[in-house]
């Protein structure tokens, strides 16, 4: 996750919700790479993009230069469109012992999965606002 904080741009991180939707989406050019590296953090990204979305409508004035963004949409799309590849394996016959607790060996990999239908799912919800 280093890597892509790294890719951030240097200005001064905005303060308020909103001030994302008047064109700092370009805070979120590390959605590039995010499915494959750390889907849950992605799925978190775009679940506060959809709410802003969503309070956009009250902040037209300010969201209006997202709209016409093709760089946006195009990372949005992309995500929409990725594919979830086949289901992993979800019955276990060995189990590990992680912060005192038992989990599936194949913990790692269902999880993997759900966040990544929970990305896809937040880009085509932010496509059809």
């Amino acid at each position: 996750m280093a890597r892509y904080v790294a890719m951030l741009p240097t200005k001064q991180w905005p303060t308020r919700a909103d001030d994302y939707a008047g064109g700092y989406w370009g805070y979120f050019r590390a959605l590039e790479g995010l499915w494959e590296v750390d889907a849950q953090f992605l799925a978190s990204i775009l679940q506060f993009l959809y709410v802003v979305w969503q309070q956009g409508q009250e902040r037209k004035a300010r969201i209006d230069v997202t709209h016409q963004a093709e760089d946006f949409w195009s990372r949005i799309a992309a995500i929409a469109w990725e594919e979830l590849g086949p289901y992993p394996d979800y019955v276990t016959n060995s189990f590990t012992v992680l912060d005192d607790e038992r989990r599936s060996a194949l913990h790692e990999a269902v999880s993997v999965q759900a966040c990544r239908g929970v990305a896809k799912t937040y880009a085509v919800r932010i496509v059809w606002t």
